[in-house]
């Protein structure tokens, strides 16, 4: 007899310890698909290494799953929850992260429409978080001590240009400044040493080549174009000749419209490049890799005029008589 009760309290401590060991859980994120079962919901658990036992999860949803299902879609798990909390968060249908696509080129009044769609209960933050875009003077929240690269911004100006276009999954219960700071961990990311450098070597600080880059991803498309352009309007910088893009004046006035009127051209906004010289005062959008590698690598030419047809193709003048001619592709 006393034998017996010796292995039972054996059992019973081993029991615990593994219960207490497989019970740990780690931080990760999983994507559940439909039909997905309790098992294979465990398996991807322990793939992503949040939990460490599937047996022990199986035994734990028995206890505290009883017969919930499990939903389709992607969870973040946090490295405080436990494993009951992992199994609620697998059969909750509200723990589900919702994806924002943010796209080349789109700016600070996309990405709060985007936000005002996938996640309304935080969208009032982020205006307080980013600052009002093309609005001199706006604040935002200071994220320059977190991200050395945002040294260069004006302090007056939002942070457009520096949160990166990508696709991300957010936890709707999550605030705005948790997203805002990946999307800056992401540019940090893309925008590599080696870019940096190449910058400085090039005596151009980051904010002028991002507010290039995003020049480049609202006019033409291509990377070929794109580093053609971005030489044609260097140059043009370098001989003080105005860059008189029709997408920085968009961007003031916040308007949408393909051609811009002459009252459009003639607003006094810093963004205008029709009405001031130099690059606007920040970027007039979010541009991806290829436009902020082309603005570092430009492709040589003597061009010094381009405008951009309905149909996608750039035409190139050296001369205002010849850009003048090229007008007739715009119809």
């Amino acid at each position: 007899m006393k034998r017996f009760l010796r292995y039972a309290l054996i059992l019973i401590l081993l029991c615990g310890i593994l219960a207490w060991w497989g019970s740990k859980t780690n931080s990760g994120t999983i994507q559940i698909a439909a039909g997905d079962t309790v098992s294979a919901v465990g398996n991807k658990l322990e793939r992503a290494k949040i939990i460490k036992s599937v047996f022990i999860f199986r035994v734990a949803y028995k206890v505290f799953g009883g017969s919930a299902h499990v939903y389709p879609g992607a969870i973040d798990i946090r490295g405080t929850c436990s494993l009951r909390c992992v199994i609620h968060e697998v059969t909750s249908p509200d723990a589900r992260l919702v994806r924002i696509t943010f796209k080349e080129g789109e700016d600070l009044r996309d990405l709060a429409r985007l936000l005002t769609e996938k996640i309304p209960a935080h969208v009032s933050e982020f205006t307080k978080l980013v600052g009002v875009p093309a609005h001199i003077p706006t604040t935002h929240a200071d994220y320059a001590n977190d991200f050395i690269f945002l040294k260069d911004v004006p302090k007056n100006i939002s942070i457009e240009g520096y949160l990166f276009p990508d696709s991300y999954d957010v936890a709707p219960t999550a605030g705005v400044d948790q997203l805002v700071r990946v999307m800056l961990r992401n540019f940090d990311r893309k925008f590599t040493l080696d870019m940096r450098n190449r910058a400085a070597a090039q005596h151009h600080s980051i904010h002028e080549i991002v507010t290039m880059a995003s020049i480049l991803e609202k006019e033409v498309r291509g990377t070929e174009d794109r580093r053609l352009v971005a030489d044609l309007l260097w140059r043009r910088i370098g001989k003080g000749i105005g860059l008189q893009v029709d997408s920085s004046v968009n961007y003031a006035s916040g308007n949408e419209n393909r051609f811009t009127s002459a009252v459009d051209r003639a607003q006094a906004s810093l963004w205008n490049t029709y009405k001031y010289k130099d690059l606007p005062v920040g970027p007039i959008g979010n541009p991806g890799s290829d436009a902020l590698e082309s603005a570092l690598n430009p492709a040589p030419n003597d061009n010094w005029f381009y405008l951009t047809s309905p149909d996608g193709a750039v035409h190139y003048a050296r001369t205002l008589e010849g850009h003048i001619v090229n007008k007739k592709y715009l119809k």
